[in-house]
């Protein structure tokens, strides 16, 4: 049997059962639908994934303290304890002391409330360095990051996130907008770059 009588006999194998012919194509059509979304979504979910991770910093390492122990015996949580200083971020910076690293940024976490006119707001207060922005993989939507000059002069700035800038202000547009944290003004100052968003360090 040649290759033309091959397709003839198949033709009238089709044509003589047309609902069975319909329902096979039928099958294979779902089937490869089936497998193109599921290997779509696949990919889809792999791609969000990876971006959520690098956003966090797909090559972070957090190192925390301790925990501490009281007189009467009483041990802390991981990271109660306050072992880690300035100068201990200042020595994983060193390019001599430790080549392989990237970039540091020295944290401080606290739960407070954030007040601005009437308005307040409990949230997580983050005191950082001016490298935290690149060190975490964060943007900002609008004005500016800390600087090093903030950094030297302590200066009362803060970057405040889209959730904590509509609880306080009932919008995200905050620039040249003020917030007093802990009984402390922080406000875009005139020294800095015009116009600037607040800063707050969340």
């Amino acid at each position: 049997m040649n290759w033309l009588e091959t397709v003839r006999t198949g033709w009238d194998a089709v044509t003589s059962h047309r609902l069975r012919s319909m329902l096979t194509m039928l099958g294979i059509l779902i089937g490869i639908a089936a497998v193109v979304l599921t290997v779509g979504l696949g990919l889809g979910s792999q791609q969000e994934v990876g971006a959520r991770i690098s956003s966090l910093g797909s090559n972070l390492l957090i190192v925390t303290p301790g925990s501490t122990t009281s007189t009467a015996g009483v041990r802390g949580g991981a990271g109660s304890a306050s072992t880690l200083t300035i100068s201990d971020a200042g020595a994983l910076a060193s390019p001599v002391a430790a080549p392989d690293i990237a970039g540091v940024a020295a944290v401080k976490n606290s739960s407070l409330s954030l007040t601005a006119g009437s308005t307040n707001w409990t949230t997580t207060v983050i005191g950082t360095s001016p490298s935290w922005l690149d060190v975490r993989a964060r943007t900002l939507s609008a004005g500016r990051f800390l600087t090093d000059d903030d950094d030297a002069a302590q200066a009362a700035v803060t970057v405040l996130g889209p959730t904590t800038a509509t609880q306080l202000f009932g919008s995200t547009d905050v620039v040249g907008r003020s917030v007093t944290i802990n009984g402390i003004d922080f406000r875009w100052s005139a020294s800095s770059p015009p116009p600037d968003p607040t800063r707050r360090r969340t």
